[in-house]
């Protein structure tokens, strides 16, 4: 059985505390960038991922559906109408 992918909000919920603790780093007296950087790495990581979730598979067999719009009347069209 697959593993099950953790939410929208527990993945948003991730990023969030990882932003958190990279604020916390670059606060106050303790100014740590390079803690900063990792978790602001991890935040990114959690929303790649999140948004790697989001795109739709490509096709397997190489069709592709294209939806045009329709023809607009041209001046021509309507001439030899």
């Amino acid at each position: 059985m697959p593993a099950k992918e953790p939410g929208v909000a527990n993945v948003c919920g991730h990023a969030a505390e990882h932003m958190a603790k990279a604020r916390i780093a670059l606060d106050g007296e303790s100014l740590d960038t390079g803690r900063a950087l990792e978790h602001l790495d991890e935040a990114i990581s959690c929303l790649q991922g999140l948004s790697r979730r989001g795109k739709a598979p490509k096709a397997k067999d190489g069709n592709t559906v294209v939806a045009f719009q329709p023809a607009k009347n041209r001046d021509s069209d309507r001439r030899s109408a």
